[in-house]
């Protein structure tokens, strides 16, 4: 893990399952940052560059967004102190498990987007471990759920990944067409001020508001 002295915050979105919403909760975490009046950018070291295609067609998103291949050179971008984050969209498959590593390995964080779903369960415990291993900070985001499914869908994700020793945020993610009514209108979660734009920007918020204080104990030596 890289010193946490005047350097940018680097934090590591990831997970071997793809379709949990790894690209969509990276680009809402960094414009809760640039709606806060921060800096930051967003590192696809994804092959298929498919975050940076998305954050292309943003018109104005408040976050710069870069593709790289060579995770090594996150260090170098974090020296660069422009940044308040770095948020790195990384690989959804275990063929990039070892850019995942490399990720984790240069990462101060890591935040791993959990969809309870019979085909996520085992990835996220296998990311999850593969990052502890590392010895990196990390929780858990509760993704995708059902808006009208009340508490107790939060609750069952909770369960399952207390079963399961992975560490979760208490915040959570919410499931509405906002997120891609909004990239398909070029806005972000924080422009977007059509149907349930005031939802999706309470939960993004509040993630990142978790986000935030997770770091600010690693700064100050609590983690």
């Amino acid at each position: 893990m890289p010193d946490t002295g005047a350097a940018s915050w680097i934090v590591a979105v990831c997970s071997q399952k793809g379709g949990v919403g790894k690209s969509t909760l990276t680009m809402a975490l960094a414009a809760a940052v640039a709606d806060s009046a921060g800096r930051a950018l967003v590192v696809d070291v994804d092959p298929q560059a498919t975050t940076v295609e998305e954050a292309e067609k943003l018109t104005d998103p408040g976050f710069d967004v870069t593709h790289e291949l060579d995770p090594a050179k996150l260090a170098q971008l974090s020296r660069l102190r422009r940044y308040d984050l770095i948020l790195v969209d990384t690989p959804g498959s275990l063929e990039g498990q070892e850019v995942l590593e490399q990720v984790v390995d240069n990462a101060h964080f890591a935040v791993v987007p959990f969809v309870n779903e019979p085909p996520s369960r085992t990835p996220t415990q296998r990311t999850a471990a593969l990052i502890a291993e590392a010895g990196l900070p990390y929780a858990a985001v509760v993704n995708r759920i059902d808006p009208r499914s009340g508490g107790d869908a939060v609750l069952k994700a909770r369960r399952e990944l207390e079963e399961r020793g992975v560490p979760y945020f208490r915040s959570f993610v919410r499931s509405y067409t906002g997120y891609p009514d909004s990239l398909d209108a070029g806005k972000t979660v924080y422009q977007w001020r059509a149907r349930y734009g005031a939802n999706m920007r309470e939960d993004i918020s509040r993630v990142n508001a978790e986000l935030q204080r997770a770091l600010g104990r690693i700064g100050s030596g609590v983690a």
